[in-house]
């Protein structure tokens, strides 16, 4: 049987990729030395020994496996919560920066903040506060009257009488 070129890539990992085409000749050899090993066993070993060696490899590799994926597992939670946590601790600040600008920029436009409109707030509550209570006093006195207002007559403004000439005597 002629050997054919290896057209393998390598892929991250190190894991081996086979192109589609060398895929079924990887299976064939597979099936080949599977065949192998079985006429192997029907020289001196029994087929059940060679079944409990597989047993025995498969439960100790997938022990082995599994624990190096639990391994792995924890390990990826773990950075995975610390990531988490960072990426929250940079959008809290990216949020306090964000504020800080805001802020800064409408002062400079002359915006009032919140704080300001509520100062203003309360004082307009007690300018109010106080028209009301000064109010209530004027109208709470019926004895005292408001003074009448002094009307003025109105001067008329007098005519010059016309100059009369004089005679010449």
């Amino acid at each position: 049987m002629a050997s054919k070129t290896k057209s393998r890539r390598k892929r991250k990992g190190g894991r081996t990729q086979f192109e589609p085409e060398e895929l079924l000749t990887v299976v064939h050899r597979v099936w080949l030395a599977g065949v192998g090993a079985l006429s192997q066993a029907a020289r001196g070993k029994s087929v059940d020994e060679l079944v409990a060696r597989g047993a025995r490899l498969y439960a100790d590799t997938r022990g082995a496996a599994e624990k190096a994926l639990s391994e792995v597992k924890a390990t990826l939670d773990s950075r995975t919560a610390e990531i988490r946590g960072q990426a929250a601790d940079a959008l809290d600040n990216l949020e306090e920066i964000f504020r800080t600008r805001v802020r800064r920029a409408m002062t400079g436009l002359g915006v009032p903040s919140a704080e300001d409109i509520e100062a203003l707030s309360e004082r307009v509550d007690q300018l109010n506060a106080s028209i009301k209570k000064l109010s209530a006093k004027r109208t709470r006195a019926p004895g005292r009257a408001r003074p009448a207002r002094r009307v003025r007559p109105a001067r008329t403004a007098r005519k010059p009488e016309p100059a009369v000439p004089m005679a010449a005597s």
